[in-house]
């Protein structure tokens, strides 16, 4: 399904009988951050970032870099854009789903 690949954790919803899957709790709120790959900036975000820490840090480690650098500053712009098009990729999912 093209969608499962857009968006890989539907497939595991879709499927969870096949999967062990646990949701993960945060006591910080990332809301602020965008680590996705969805536009060019967030591309420059990710080889910006990888400069100053290796990728396989932890992610709290990751986050505090991204801070200390003012890194999130460079695709935090197109958060309002990301975020309207998941709203819309949602629902034209959810409604092929449930036909």
């Amino acid at each position: 399904d093209p969608n499962d690949r857009e968006h890989v954790t539907f497939h595991f919803w879709k499927n969870n009988k096949d999967f062990n899957a646990n949701q993960l709790t945060q006591e910080d709120d990332w809301s602020n951050y965008r680590f996705t790959i969805d536009y060019p900036e967030d591309l420059e975000f990710y080889r910006a970032l990888h400069k100053v820490i290796d990728y396989m840090a932890p992610s709290p480690k990751i986050v505090k870099v991204c801070l200390a650098n003012n890194l999130q500053k460079i695709n935090w712009h197109k958060h309002d854009d990301f975020l309207k098009n998941q709203k819309a990729f949602n629902q034209n999912y959810f409604e092929i789903v449930t036909v």
